[in-house]
């Protein structure tokens, strides 16, 4: 895994860099990560918050807080997710993998919130897939 990541929203306004270690690589199949991201499941890198900087267009994140006390920041122009604020970690991140510029060179290492993953979730890998856009 590289030592320093790069990551930015998909309009490049917001620029960070995760510096240090990546404490954790998570799939996360909770209600609150579908809801929040749209998608069956979220990817996170899980860093220390020290280890969040921002090189450009921090003043751009926007916040979402929800009743539980989770926080969800994102770009404001472009409707990114960035990253994550759990209260029962405070001191941690969990920044979205596709907010990184090279997601390939990291990959979850384990499912988290299974008890309520969607039941075909598990059996994606072995759906017919395609290089491209599938095409008639």
């Amino acid at each position: 895994m590289p030592s320093e990541i790069q990551g930015s929203c998909a309009c490049g306004t917001i620029r960070f860099t995760l510096d240090g270690e990546v404490r954790n690589l998570v799939n996360c199949h909770c209600t609150k990560c579908r809801k929040l991201n749209g998608g069956a499941f979220s990817s996170y890198a899980v860093v220390r918050k020290a280890d969040l900087r921002f090189g450009a267009g921090e003043a751009t994140l926007s916040a979402y807080h929800l009743p539980s006390g989770f926080t969800k920041y994102f770009c404001r122009r472009c409707g990114a997710p960035i990253y994550n604020a759990n209260p029962d970690f405070p001191a941690h991140r969990m920044v979205f993998l596709g907010a990184l510029e090279r997601p390939e060179e990291v990959a979850p290492k384990m499912n988290i919130f299974c008890s309520t993953m969607l039941d075909w979730a598990g059996e994606v890998a072995g759906l017919t897939s395609f290089p491209e856009a599938y095409t008639r």
